[in-house]
């Protein structure tokens, strides 16, 4: 698949994707004037290799390494806050690699094209890149980023040849967009450049950049973000969290009843239209991502729209369960039947609580 898009600067940029989505070629042009015409240039091409959706080398068009990545644990990893690491120990890609970038070896421009020199990688807390450091442990280049991952201040000799920064993406300097796997982000205008993928099923904002929350959340590769504060161990709420690698519900032992067990059933089918809302379009999304960890929507309009499917399906559940309690006969079948109709009452408030969150939305 090919996409051509028109860049600033006078500059242009052809990508090439395969067929799971990953860039995988970048040709760049520049537009040229010939002396009596102008046309686009072709100034190189840059092919990429990698692991999983993380990049791990850079290719020139004749095929030849040129940039090799060496990539460890990402937020997961010790190097994360305590909250974090323990709650993510062992993710190599769970969090799209942010915070995992370890080395940039940049290799011989001649044959065989052996790795020459390398840099270190140093990332904040968020896994945005902030410093390298020269394997003779020199200043290789520092970054400064505003909220939204604006860059305010760069330098260092690796400042512009580093691609790898906010959020430990690439950079596309034409566009000056981050390339997540399956958007562009935007940082100086603090949205992503491309849809949701998901659609209208997004909300009316599909371009939203987590939450507009960006100190205290990332999103791994432009979709659904994994929550890398949270972790269900303890937790006394339902929600969906990774588990073996697939997304599935998380139900609190706290919730539910035990006079009318088929409350916690429904609670299940509710969190169950979250899980199918999560894998639709990235159904690895908890790919070597710590069990436990929880999943949310990228965005408030996002959020609204699956809690209004999922608490419809979660009051049709009641409905049938409350049915079920009625036609006992017998004390405890009322006293369930009783539990059952005061859960159904708040779940159908909370069906119009979302009804006119969303119509709110769609009028601004």
């Amino acid at each position: 698949m090919h996409h051509r898009r028109l860049l600033r600067r006078l500059q242009q940029s052809d990508f090439v994707y395969d067929g799971k989505g990953r860039l995988r070629v970048r040709k760049n042009y520049a537009w040229t004037w010939s002396g009596s015409y102008h046309y686009w240039n072709y100034t190189g091409e840059t092919r990429y290799v990698y692991d999983g959706m993380l990049p791990v080398q850079e290719r020139t068009g004749a095929g030849h390494p040129a940039v090799t990545y060496t990539r460890g644990l990402d937020l997961g990893s010790a190097g994360a806050s305590p909250a974090r690491a323990s709650a993510f120990a062992g993710s190599f890609e769970g969090a799209g690699g942010i915070g995992g970038l370890l080395a940039r070896t940049a290799h011989a421009s001649t044959s065989p094209y052996q790795p020459s020199t390398s840099a270190f990688y140093h990332a904040d807390g968020n896994g945005n890149v902030t410093y390298l450091l020269n394997q003779d442990r020199s200043h290789g280049a520092s970054y400064k980023y505003d909220p939204y991952g604006r860059q305010t201040t760069s330098t260092g000799p690796l400042a512009s040849a580093n691609l790898m920064r906010f959020s430990s993406k690439l950079w596309h300097d034409h566009s000056a967009s981050y390339y997540y796997g399956y958007r562009f982000y935007l940082p100086e205008l603090q949205r992503w450049l491309n849809r949701d993928p998901v659609s209208e099923a997004g909300g009316l904002n599909l371009y939203v950049f987590v939450s507009n929350a960006s100190v205290n959340l990332i999103d791994p590769q432009g979709l659904w973000y994994v929550n890398y504060s949270r972790n269900t161990k303890g937790m006394s709420k339902s929600t969906i969290h990774c588990m073996g690698g697939k997304v599935v519900p998380y139900v609190a032992p706290a919730q539910g009843s035990s006079k009318a067990p088929c409350i916690k059933d429904c609670i299940e089918e509710h969190e169950k239209v979250h899980v199918a809302d999560a894998t639709k379009l990235n159904n690895d999304i908890c790919k070597n991502v710590p069990d436990g960890t929880v999943v949310a929507p990228d965005n408030f309009a996002e959020h609204d729209n699956s809690e209004l499917r999922a608490h419809e399906a979660q009051a049709e559940c009641l409905k049938k369960c409350l049915n079920k309690c009625k036609n006992r006969k017998d004390k405890a079948g009322k006293d369930a039947a009783k539990e059952v109709k005061d859960e159904l009452d708040y779940v159908n408030g909370q069906i119009n609580f979302y009804k006119v969150s969303i119509n709110a939305r769609s009028r601004r």
